[in-house]
């Protein structure tokens, strides 16, 4: 990708990212039953995953307290989400992380878009699933796959993964919603990290 296009898209991540700041509220507390815990859970989205978006008329961006940010390194968008409480444990590969934020998703070609809360990492499952706007129900959004890494140190639990990709309930959802026939099953989404600890 040329640095100009970089450039573009990086442009473009940003402005998305101001407007969706003052459209998105602060992502709604945790299950009670979950034991509280602090961390980060991040998606790093390469800049052709997001050039390829752009390209088809479509923008996603997290909302506060979530964050969006630039990785020069590996040019790559950087999508964190606050660990807010959970039960996952690296030892066993089980539980999951309830995450803060929200995930908003536009088509800019026709208008629509899908806001998603109640963001989980499911460890056990590999998977992230959230509540689109309207709905009770989470959708699977995206699985973990590749090569995988969970650890400690000290109190510290970390867990990435290579790679993250549209999931096949996902992507019938958000094609549906947002009126494109963009998403596929398998679509690469970009890669996984995630370090937490729990604090309750």
């Amino acid at each position: 990708m040329s640095r100009s296009v970089a450039a573009r898209v990086s442009a473009t991540v940003a402005a998305i990212g101001a407007v969706a700041a003052t459209l998105l509220a602060t992502g709604g507390p945790a299950a009670a039953a979950d034991p509280a815990a602090t961390g980060t859970v991040t998606v790093s989205v390469p800049l052709s995953v997001e050039a390829a978006l752009a390209k088809a008329g479509l923008a996603e961006v997290p909302g506060s307290p979530a964050s969006v940010g630039y990785d020069n390194t590996n040019r790559a968008v950087t999508e964190s989400f606050p660990v807010t409480a959970g039960t996952a444990k690296v030892s066993t590969l089980t539980g999951h992380l309830d995450l803060a934020g929200k995930l908003l998703i536009v088509n800019f070609t026709n208008g629509k878009c899908v806001t998603f809360t109640s963001v989980v990492f499911d460890l056990f499952r590999d998977q992230i699933t959230a509540v689109p706007n309207g709905s009770a129900s989470p959708v699977v959004l995206f699985d973990t796959i590749g090569t995988r890494h969970a650890g400690t140190a000290g109190t510290t639990n970390t867990f990435t993964a290579s790679a993250v990709q549209v999931h096949a309930a996902g992507a019938s959802y958000l094609d549906a919603a947002l009126g494109t026939s963009y998403f596929v099953a398998g679509q690469n989404a970009g890669s996984f990290s995630s370090s937490w600890q729990f604090t309750g």
